[in-house]
């Protein structure tokens, strides 16, 4: 596959970063439990002259209308990455965002370069390409994921160090909102190594991971982000669009089919949902609803949970072929329609 000759979009000017290699993102493998013994390499520690890049850190302000600033707001209703920061971390994000118009073909990051910027999808559809060949990415290339008028892309190389995993071409014309590595890091490295911290323990009870390698809990734990539900609501509905896969930390959910007014599976802590639909690329097939008083669930975007849970199909599909449902009473004013498991 040829790439087309298209002009890389230039770097922001006065930002002085050193970058090590450290870890590629894209190539864990999540049946490799690793060596007991060895230290982990899966780091999204900063690097090491980052307490002298802290204290020269530069606040950037683009100056929006509010007509911009409601378009980035809307853009980053989905983004899990932004559900994680608190209102001055996200001020201080979109504070710093341009806009970067983009013209079908463009590419608009390359495998095996350094991580320049983040960038939030306002409109247009991005086909994400990787190949084998780190040398010649161009050369075997396969076509991995496809972003269409919505995401974000870009953040792996920037919170760990290391060049582009994949790269990511326009299919059509497109807005993106581009943050500069510095700020990126800047907000968003101590929010993922606390994230990690929270999460870490929880993930080495959950039994889908009890034999997967520290590399790939780590990497699941930096986009994890947590959701609180009440008695009653629906996480998801059947018939919609699947764009997230869940744990749940805390509480109790209950599974419908929308032809059967009873529950057809209790989900607990340690339970996931919500796989099926986004391994084959489907609507949701059933709802989940809240049944304890309160749920705490923490989800992945399509993207990461195909980056980092796509290998394990195989496990999900005979997950499927082995569910067996049966009939839980349900409250009468409930209106039995639940979730995503068949």
């Amino acid at each position: 596959m040829e790439y087309a000759d298209q002009k890389q979009f230039e770097p922001m000017p006065d930002i002085d970063e050193d970058i090590k290699y450290e870890v590629p993102p894209l190539n864990i493998d999540p049946n490799n439990k690793g060596d007991a013994n060895r230290k982990r390499r899966f780091s999204v520690s900063a690097e090491s002259s980052d307490d002298k890049k802290a204290d020269r850190f530069v606040k950037k302000v683009y100056p929006k209308s509010k007509e911009a600033l409601d378009r980035i707001k809307q853009s980053t209703v989905d983004v899990f990455l932004f559900q994680g920061l608190d209102t001055e971390q996200s001020k201080l994000l979109i504070d710093a965002m341009f806009e970067k118009k983009c013209k079908k073909g463009e590419d608009i990051v390359s495998q095996g370069d350094p991580g320049d910027y983040f960038y939030v999808i306002e409109s247009g559809i991005y086909e994400v390409w990787k190949s084998a060949n780190r040398k010649t990415p161009h050369v075997n290339a396969t076509k991995v994921f496809q972003y269409s008028h919505k995401g974000a892309f870009g953040e792996l190389a920037l919170m760990y160090n290391a060049p582009r995993a994949a790269t990511v071409r326009a299919l059509t014309d497109g807005v993106l909102w581009a943050v500069d590595r510095s700020t990126f890091r800047h907000i968003i490295v101590g929010c993922t190594a606390r994230k990690r911290k929270k999460y870490d323990n929880f993930l080495k009870d959950v039994k889908l991971l009890l034999n997967m390698g520290d590399d790939l809990r780590s990497a699941i734990a930096d986009i994890l982000e947590t959701q609180i539900f009440r008695k009653g609501e629906y996480v998801l509905r059947a018939e919609e669009d699947a764009e997230h896969f869940y744990f749940i930390q805390k509480g109790v959910a209950i599974v419908t089919l929308s032809h059967r007014n009873k529950a057809v599976r209790k989900l607990g802590a340690g339970d996931f949902f919500g796989e099926r639909a986004l391994l084959m690329n489907d609507t949701r097939s059933a709802n989940v609803v809240v049944e304890s008083d309160k749920l705490e669930i923490c989800g992945m975007d399509k993207a990461g949970f195909m980056r980092l849970l796509g290998p394990l199909y195989d496990k999900f599909r005979a997950g499927f072929k082995n569910y067996e449902f049966d009939d839980i009473p349900i409250n009468d004013d409930d209106d039995g329609n639940i979730s995503e498991i068949e």
